[in-house]
């Protein structure tokens, strides 16, 4: 490595408000505070969230820099033909995957997709050899990029913006639910899923689920957000709602602004996956953080997300869905144990703790880049000496001086510790988070 990096060019062939979208969205803001050039280059953009997008043509007929001052990530979660002149540009490369769906799960609904899709994995397996450091944003993603030949891989969560607590931990009392048993009315469940209307997201099962609910005499309702990637099984999912007579009790909303996104959350009692595919799964982190309790289907990197936030069932048979949704609504101490993880979790999976990730895994494989942020042990030390300046007399600053070096000596034992921590995970070669 020669010039230390000072530069990211952020290639994407699609921006949207997606959860990649948004995570790209996320980690340029992320660069700039570090005093790194960053461009965010796309073929498309559908919208923009507000960045300025340069056209991908741009930066692939760009003079390729060679004194490794930039660094190119590329942000992998489709197949996109254009990724292929990577192969042969010398800048340092980073492939931060976020998955390619199996095809074999979208084959019969969605068929013109599945070639793309194997396509896919071969690209993944053709940049392995050509990437300087592969990121991915779960364990189980990680995985499938050593099997596809990389050999130094880092895991950093996906980054997805801070979400507002809606609930205090013990705020569970649901005042729909308490008034339906206070009259002995049969109680109500609203139940929700956010995804894309793709084959692998399983919605189909989920009205099947409603159905066995309503069989146990439960008026259950569900509602479907998510914009639609498969017409055809979107049509398989309305067809399956109007053959269980569920039109009254279910709602595909398609996609929504955020607003009302957040509404839906805060409505809902359970919110249901049964997805057969998953390399991250930001909606459940989403439920945590609004105190919306999850059963989810064990398949992909659910069970990594959702930690102990979540009940967790490994058959997606109708009639343990249905008694694991309904053992939730019965007991209230499983639940507030479930939303309190859940919010754990969500401060777990936090912005600042995902992008810390991602920098510790350039840095160790790159070395220093740019200028980094202020840490919380230096801005103390720097806000207690403006304090101290400005507000006391020369004597009382001379008495508090000697708590203002104990912090240099603090920080400096803290960079000598974190100095050593990136020298044991460079002489690895890997990174895990």
């Amino acid at each position: 490595m020669g010039r230390s990096p000072h530069s990211i060019a952020h290639l994407i062939p699609v921006v949207t408000p997606s959860a990649v979208g948004t995570h790209t969205l996320l980690l340029h803001r992320a660069c700039v505070a570090r005093g790194l050039e960053s461009v965010v280059y796309a073929q498309e953009v559908h919208d923009d969230l507000g960045l300025d997008v340069r056209p991908a043509a741009e930066f692939f007929a760009s003079e390729p820099r060679r004194d490794d001052s930039r660094i190119t990530v590329l942000q992998f979660a489709s197949p996109w033909e254009q990724a292929q002149h990577l192969l042969s540009r010398p800048e340092p490369l980073v492939v931060n995957y976020h998955n390619i769906t199996p095809p074999e799960l979208i084959d019969e609904f969605w068929p013109q997709a599945a070639p793309l899709m194997r396509h896919g994995l071969f690209q993944l397996r053709q940049l392995a050899g050509r990437a300087d450091l592969a990121i991915a944003d779960s364990a189980f993603n990680a995985m499938q990029l050593r099997e596809c030949g990389y050999n130094r891989v880092a895991i950093a969560s996906l980054m997805m913006p801070n979400r507002n607590r809606a609930n205090s931990p013990g705020d569970f009392a649901n005042p729909r639910r308490t008034a339906a048993q206070a009259s002995n009315a049969a109680p109500r469940i609203n139940l929700l899923f956010v995804g894309r209307i793709a084959p692998n997201k399983a919605q189909h099962e989920l009205v099947n689920v409603v159905g066995e609910l309503h069989r146990r005499g439960v008026d259950a309702r569900l509602d479907l957000v998510g914009k639609v990637d498969a017409p055809d099984y979107a049509r398989h999912i309305s067809e399956t709602i109007t053959e269980a007579e569920l039109g009254d009790s279910i709602t595909v909303h398609g996609h929504v602004s955020d607003a009302e996104r957040d509404a839906l959350y805060k409505n809902a009692d359970v919110f249901v996956c049964l997805s057969d595919h998953e390399g991250f799964c930001a909606p459940i982190i989403e439920a945590f953080s609004s105190s919306i309790p999850v059963v989810a289907f064990h398949a992909g990197a659910v069970s990594e997300t959702a930690g102990d936030g979540a009940v967790l069932v490994k058959s997606k048979d109708v009639a343990t869905v249905a008694t694991a949704i309904l053992g939730l609504m019965a007991d209230d101490k499983q639940r507030s144990v479930l939303v309190a993880n859940g919010l754990i979790r969500a401060e777990y999976f936090s912005l600042q703790r995902a992008t810390d990730q991602f920098f510790d895994a350039l840095v160790s494989a790159f070395g220093p880049l740019g200028e980094t942020p202020p840490t919380a042990k230096s801005t103390l030390k720097k806000r207690l000496a403006d304090k101290a300046h400005s507000s006391v007399s020369g004597m009382a600053w001379t008495a508090m001086s000697p708590l203002v070096g104990r912090l240099d000596r603090i920080e400096q034992r803290l960079e000598a510790i974190e100095a050593a921590r990136r020298d044991e995970l460079s002489n690895h070669g890997e990174i895990h988070r």
